[in-house]
């Protein structure tokens, strides 16, 4: 199973909101409302792919 390191959920608080959303549509996947998770993808996550980007400059590829 992938760890976050706590330092970054610190900083980005929507990493536990997106891995809560991801264990809702895997293990609660008959409850899911299709259009909260579209508009979901759809308004937040250009915005979390760039402040993830971001976030991942800080650790470089060795």
């Amino acid at each position: 199973m992938l760890q976050i390191d706590p330092a970054i959920r610190e900083r980005m608080p929507e990493v536990g909101l997106a891995i809560g959303l991801r264990n809702r549509i895997i293990h609660g996947y008959d409850r899911v409302e299709t259009a909260i998770v579209h508009e979901t993808l759809e308004r937040d996550l250009p915005a979390f792919g760039l402040r993830l980007q971001e976030e991942l400059e800080r650790y470089p590829i060795e």
